[in-house]
């Protein structure tokens, strides 16, 4: 699918388009008299329907109706969470909860004039100083790892045409591991040696040789290694890029340049939480 969006129904189009494009920073791309109108923000499309307009707006062959304010929702990231709330409250904006803080971070349900839920999170982080490397190679931009990590790419981006790659890591007994984060790709993780505790939402798994874990894209998850001894696990990503991380820092460890095919662009990581050994 390559034109992907959002919709929801809205009792009043022009006031909603008022409130995504003032409150929200959205654009109008496209607006319908008073029954539609399309959005964007970034990557997102929101598209508009006013009950009865067009076939979206139309009842159903039993008799149920298009509305509003369903539990469907879009997620907003802001800068400062609490300003933002502040703010809109007020601008006159509804709210059906207040700030809740978890696992994965702290969110608030904003409702549009109709009702249509939005879920507010705080601004993207990059994992904390802690966890980065202590330099960048060749100038690119460093991304987040735990110290002393033995990592070895397998089978990279330009070996599949982009779809997966594979890269055997050794993670340290009593490593706490990245802090809980998502990123626009799967990861599977089999484990070879030793054992890792996983954390993908809210579940806490243990995992041992022959056992796999999986994290689906932009689902939070986090690993630690709270054992006496090291723990050796094939990471599979798909699609590929992020073994480009893993390559610059087995170059890091071994004291040369990584490969040229190392330095390109790697995909973002977003931290949403802890790390495991900080939530125990």
């Amino acid at each position: 699918m390559t034109d992907v969006g959002v919709r929801y129904i809205t009792n009043d189009v022009e006031a909603a388009v008022a409130f995504y494009v003032e409150r929200l920073g959205f654009q109008v791309d496209m607006q319908a008299g008073h029954g539609f109108a399309i959005l964007s923000r970034g990557g997102l499309r929101l598209l508009l329907n006013r009950p009865g307009a067009g076939g979206t707006g139309r009842a159903m062959p039993d008799g149920r109706t298009p509305e509003p304010g369903g539990w469907n929702r879009i997620q907003i990231v802001v800068s400062d969470l609490e300003r933002e709330v502040e703010a809109l409250r007020a601008a006159g904006a509804s709210f059906r909860n207040d700030i809740v803080t978890g696992r994965g971070g702290s969110q608030i349900l904003l409702e549009d004039p109709s009702g249509n839920p939005n879920r507010a999170l705080p601004a993207r982080r990059r994992l904390s100083p802690l966890v980065l490397r202590s330099r960048t190679l060749k100038g690119a931009r460093a991304m987040p790892s735990a110290p002393n990590l033995t990592t070895n790419v397998l089978l990279r981006r330009e070996e599949t045409g982009g779809q997966v790659s594979v890269t055997e890591i050794v993670v340290p007994p009593h490593s706490a591991g990245p802090p809980l984060h998502t990123h626009d790709f799967d990861e599977a993780f089999y484990m070879l040696d030793g054992e890792l505790i996983f954390q993908v939402e809210e579940a806490l798994v243990t995992k041992r040789a022959g056992e796999v874990s999986f994290a689906a894209r932009n689902v939070p998850h986090a690993l630690a290694n709270q054992s006496d001894a090291p723990a050796r696990y094939l990471l599979v990503c798909t699609p590929a890029g992020f073994e480009r991380h893993w390559a610059r820092i087995a170059a890091e460890a071994a004291g040369v340049e990584p490969p040229q095919w190392a330095l390109q662009r790697i995909p973002e990581v977003i931290v949403v939480g802890e790390q495991i050994a900080a939530q125990a």
